[in-house]
């Protein structure tokens, strides 16, 4: 089965006002995962905190860190553009946030922008449907 890596900064804002406070998954994040975990195996990478994932009411585990091997089929949600610099063979990624603004130097490069995780899901469940 093919996975889908997010990063926990994708899925997850802080509560309350300051910074400080505990996450918990952005709106729409359990309905947008939801179209996803039929087909795909949604792992959380690095420290995602437990009652998110608990609250989410789909099957995402966590893991440490990305795979080194070969991840065909496999995606990468984040919110850097360096990550897409170190990703594995095969694996397609998707930047999640505001739009870069157009400059004459070089870029990271990740395969897909989305505005948001929902967007994000949108431009995968497209792909899969045209392939």
């Amino acid at each position: 089965m093919n996975r889908i890596y997010f990063e926990p900064r994708v899925m997850t804002m802080a509560s309350g006002t300051d910074h400080a406070s505990a996450a918990v998954p952005v709106p729409g994040a359990a309905e947008a995962l939801g179209h996803l975990a039929g087909s795909y195996e949604l792992v959380v990478l690095g420290d995602a905190p437990e009652p998110v994932l608990d609250s989410l009411e789909v099957p995402v585990r966590a893991q440490r860190d990305m795979p080194t091997g070969p991840a065909h089929g496999s995606w990468l949600i984040t919110d850097d553009p360096a990550t897409c610099l170190t990703r594995p063979p095969g694996l397609k990624t998707i930047l999640v946030g505001p739009r870069r603004p157009a400059t004459n130097k070089p870029t990271q490069r990740c395969d897909v922008e989305a505005r948001d995780l929902s967007a994000a899901v949108v431009e995968i469940l497209t792909r899969e449907a045209m392939s």
